[in-house]
């Protein structure tokens, strides 16, 4: 999602121009090296450019948010504690943002996992298969076991 945006009509020359952009980084140190070069071309190459033209020129850069990359870890007792629910013994990496790596930041062991897949998600129809809510439904009640014993 994004945009360019400016000015108040078309045959006036905008005195602002705003860009809008969304980055999902999947690893952390992604985003971290995206930034980095975002700022060195907007300041190393863009503003110099636009100063040329007008002396006063600036880049403004505003983070409205930002999703910390989740960081794959060898030993994982969430990793575990799914595994001994689902005997899914794999340790495979998604490719989308979610927000695993603020729980990961702050210390927790984290697992993603969830019924459906990817490819159905987010999208006009989107759907979940009603033995992928099964599966989910008997991984919740085996959890809740799980919980009842600690």
């Amino acid at each position: 999602m994004g945009g360019i945006f400016g000015g108040i009509a078309h045959n006036v020359i905008a005195d602002k121009c705003y860009i809008e952009w969304e980055t999902r980084p999947v690893v952390k140190e992604d985003g971290v090296f995206l930034n980095q070069e975002i700022d060195k071309y907007a300041n190393e190459i863009l503003l110099p450019e636009m100063r040329k033209v007008f002396p006063n020129s600036k880049i403004i850069k505003k983070i409205i948010g930002e999703v910390t990359g989740f960081d794959r870890v060898k030993n994982s007792e969430a990793c575990e504690l799914v595994s001994s629910l689902t005997g899914d013994n794999s340790r495979e990496v998604v490719s989308f943002g979610t927000e695993a790596g603020l729980f990961q930041e702050i210390g927790m062991s984290t697992v993603v996992c969830g019924p459906g897949s990817i490819e159905q998600a987010h999208k006009v129809d989107e759907f979940i298969e009603l033995n992928e809510i099964k599966k989910c439904l008997k991984f919740l009640d085996g959890l809740q076991k799980k919980s009842s014993l600690n």
